[in-house]
């Protein structure tokens, strides 16, 4: 949830971060349950999800089942690109999961965010 809407488009620029061949790299969202760990990355278009941003999404997945939880990380994509408008991250169409050390295409599933993290979860509350 943003609670701050003014400073949502303001960018951070990580240059000055580096360690080696390595910065920070940004997390657009994560639910921590008690027995789940559900990541996502949201992507505008087919834009692609590589480098330390895809290395935070499997380190972390990997860490939560390393710890006992059911854990994935999903790329959930929305095709506006007017920033002017909100993007309903229920309604984004999910192309990718990330779960047991391995990615999956599964937009042939044709799965809404809500839709895939209803269906990891077992159903939906």
């Amino acid at each position: 949830m943003i609670e701050n809407w003014a400073n949502h488009s303001r960018a951070i620029a990580y240059d000055e971060l580096r360690f080696g061949r390595n910065r920070p790299s940004d997390l657009d969202g994560i639910l921590i349950l008690p027995d789940a760990t559900i990541v996502i990355e949201y992507k505008c278009g087919e834009s692609e999800v590589k480098g330390m941003q895809k290395k935070v999404l499997e380190t972390l997945v990997d860490d939560a089942e390393k710890a006992g939880k059911r854990s994935v990380a999903f790329v959930a994509r929305f095709y506006d690109r007017d920033p002017r408008n909100t993007v309903n991250a229920a309604l984004c169409f999910v192309t990718e999961a990330y779960i047991s050390n391995r990615w999956y295409d599964i937009r042939k599933l044709g799965f809404s965010l809500k839709q895939a993290m209803e269906q990891f979860m077992g159903g939906g509350e």
